[in-house]
């Protein structure tokens, strides 16, 4: 598998463009990481299935419900 993250900033900076390109190039690398060793333990990863993907989605998911009038 090959992986490339092309830009004219440095991807490490924080500051560079509000952070936005440090931020995708962490969770593209964590994502890696985590489908490799998964994959090294026989195993398939799924990111819709992982614990912090499940828990923003249900942060978002009851900041959301909050915004309506019950």
């Amino acid at each position: 598998m090959k992986v490339a993250f092309a830009t004219d900033r440095d991807p490490l900076a924080v500051h560079t463009w509000s952070g936005w390109l440090f931020h995708v190039y962490r969770h593209c690398l964590l994502k890696l990481i985590k489908k490799l060793v998964y994959l090294s333990m026989g195993a398939n990863y799924h990111w819709y299935r992982d614990r912090l993907v499940v828990s923003s989605f249900g942060a978002q998911l009851e900041r959301r419900l909050g915004e309506y009038p019950s």
